[in-house]
């Protein structure tokens, strides 16, 4: 096989923001692949993708996963895997066992795990000096019963999405917990103020780019699915300082609030991409700040956007019910759709087959949409072997 420019597989498929990669390294002449355990990603039907692969599940065959991904790496000599989501836990262990940790757009597993379980993360953010909540860690029921529950919130050491939050809990609600030392909870103090996403990519230590935005519709009580573009120089000194002190490689996703004073305060750490990567255009040389930086680059892209899929699906129940559908009809109105740089008709058949999907795989495991989406890749401090 004649290879043509360089090869970057991006994983994650079934996320918008790996259809989006696509398109930037297209644009950047790159041959992109795509790969994930879904049959039908959104990403698969990419108008950039030139490959796609089905790999194993990583957090239910993580021995055929790491086969299939050193097989595509070798058969496809890819110069870059760019990890998008949770599999990058698996990717990261993947890599060291198989001797391809160089291409590897992420740092090691040691390192993402101790951003990625929240108790560990807020411990890192005091020793940097920098905002966060009173919190404190819980590894028993007695404990967890024994914690004041006012203006307090409680969610697992391990989740993602506000999956399993839970806002000044009864004592009836915290009896009812899974908790112990491989499980922990966290409660944090609630703050009063208003929320912030951050996206960023670092090389060796050093911020390169960065995208904030504010969420203000969101999928139940977790993932935003309408952006407000943000920007801030305290976020970005935050990022530097956090960057220079763990000397982070990779993508990396902070949830902030600021609080009425004007303060802001690091809520968590997502090890991974977010949807700030949607306000970048082929304009603003994300891949550069991903392979070979000059510079930090921003978005140039500044009007609001939004999965409008994830909008009606989610947000417009909730308009109705609670009176708000004149807002909801004139944020649909100006805002742009995440997936209008492709084909519409196409991503549109693209959209209904992965939600297809995803519906069967919720039915089979009798859990909700969004943990059907995620829960083949999820990972929660276990050993992965």
């Amino acid at each position: 096989m004649t290879k043509r420019g360089k090869t970057v597989l991006i994983m994650g498929a079934r996320a918008p923001i790996a259809m989006h990669l696509s398109s930037l390294f297209a644009a950047a002449g790159w041959r992109t692949i795509l790969s994930d355990s879904f049959k039908h990603p959104i990403a698969r039907f990419a108008p950039h993708c030139s490959r796609y692969v089905r790999l194993a599940p990583p957090r239910s065959a993580f021995s055929k996963f790491r086969q299939g991904i050193d097989e595509l790496v070798k058969c496809e000599a890819i110069d870059l895997v760019l990890p998008t989501s949770e599999e990058v836990f698996y990717v990261a262990e993947a890599a060291k066992q198989k001797g391809f940790s160089d291409r590897v757009f992420a740092p090691s597993l040691e390192a993402l795990r101790a951003v990625h379980n929240k108790w560990t993360f807020s411990q890192i953010a005091d020793d940097l000096n920098i905002n966060t909540p009173n919190t404190k860690l819980m590894t028993t029921q007695a404990g967890l019963m024994a914690t004041q529950t006012e203006g307090k919130i409680f969610k697992p050491a391990w989740s993602r999405f506000g999956d399993q939050v839970l806002f000044s809990p009864s004592a009836e609600k915290l009896s009812k917990l899974t908790i112990n030392d491989t499980y922990p909870w966290i409660s944090q103090d609630l703050i009063n103020g208003t929320e912030y996403c951050l996206y960023a990519v670092c090389r060796h230590g050093k911020l390169t780019a960065l995208s904030a935005y504010q969420p203000t519709w969101r999928a139940g009580q977790g993932a935003g699915i309408y952006f407000l573009p943000y920007q801030h120089d305290d976020l970005q000194k935050f990022v530097q300082i956090f960057a220079a002190k763990t000397k982070w490689h990779g993508q990396v996703s902070f949830d902030f609030i600021r609080d009425k004073q004007g303060k802001f305060l690091v809520l968590e750490c997502n090890p991974r991409a977010v949807s700030g990567l949607h306000f970048f255009t082929k304009d603003d040389d994300l891949v550069s700040a991903i392979t070979n930086p000059k510079a930090i680059v921003s978005p140039s892209f500044k009007s609001p956007l939004c999965a409008k899929i994830a909008m009606k699906i989610y947000a417009l129940p909730v308009a109705i019910m609670r009176g708000k559908f004149k807002s909801w009809h004139a944020d649909m109105a100006r805002s742009t759709d995440i997936f209008s740089h492709g084909d519409a008709a196409k991503l549109g058949r693209a959209q209904s087959l992965f939600l297809a999907e995803i519906i069967v795989r919720a039915l089979r495991t009798r859990s909700s949409l969004i943990t059907a989406s995620t829960q083949d890749i999820e990972w929660n401090g276990e050993e992965i072997k």
